[in-house]
């Protein structure tokens, strides 16, 4: 879910403000995988929110990046001139569990997890990688900027604790909800917290 706060003060300089969905999986038919994209102009400023849920699966890399360029291709802002797709926005948010994982085997990502060796974790991270990829075909979210991570994988827990998968799939520890954002060049975000 995504909320979008205002202070009452500010309410009177929001416009604009609509709401989309793309369905990606199995031709945007089915499933429950796509994106919910809000979009409103706060005063001469236009912003687009993007929360997704990409394919899920430590091998479909393929997959998410297909997921992120239909979203991106076919989100459509109706009765809207100049900000109709995602990409026209001054200000982008990307957020959900986008799924991306870690390419390392189980028990090496709960070994360095113990010593909060992120930085080796991250080497593997599968958007970090797609987004440092020198191949402009192949980069994913390419401008798009994540806070520095410095904090332990969120996926996948037991059920009501804090220890990482123990059932006999083991699928390693990953960092699948994320949140990215972008601005036009000349226009900045400070982020002031990523935990």
């Amino acid at each position: 879910y995504g909320i979008v706060f205002i202070q009452e003060d500010y309410v009177s300089f929001l416009r604009n403000f609509t709401i989309e969905k793309t369905k990606t999986a199995v031709q945007g038919l089915t499933g429950n995988k796509g994106a919910l994209c809000c979009r409103f102009d706060f005063k001469d400023t236009s912003i687009c929110c993007v929360c997704a849920h990409l394919t899920a699966g430590q091998n479909k890399t393929l997959e998410r990046s297909k997921d992120i360029a239909e979203i991106l291709e076919s989100t459509r802002f109706p009765n809207m001139l100049n900000n109709s797709k995602i990409a026209d926005h001054d200000y982008i948010f990307w957020f959900g569990d986008l799924n991306w994982r870690i390419d390392l085997a189980y028990v090496e990502a709960v070994a360095r997890i113990k010593y909060s060796d992120y930085d080796t974790l991250l080497e593997s991270d599968q958007l970090l990688k797609l987004q440092s990829n020198p191949n402009p075909s192949t980069k994913v979210l390419p401008h798009f900027i994540e806070g520095t991570i410095k904090f332990a994988p969120t996926y996948k827990y037991d059920l009501g604790s804090e220890i990482y998968d123990t059932s006999e799939l083991q699928r390693a520890p990953a960092w699948c909800d994320r949140i990215l954002y972008r601005a036009e060049p000349g226009l900045k975000i400070d982020q002031l917290s990523y935990s």
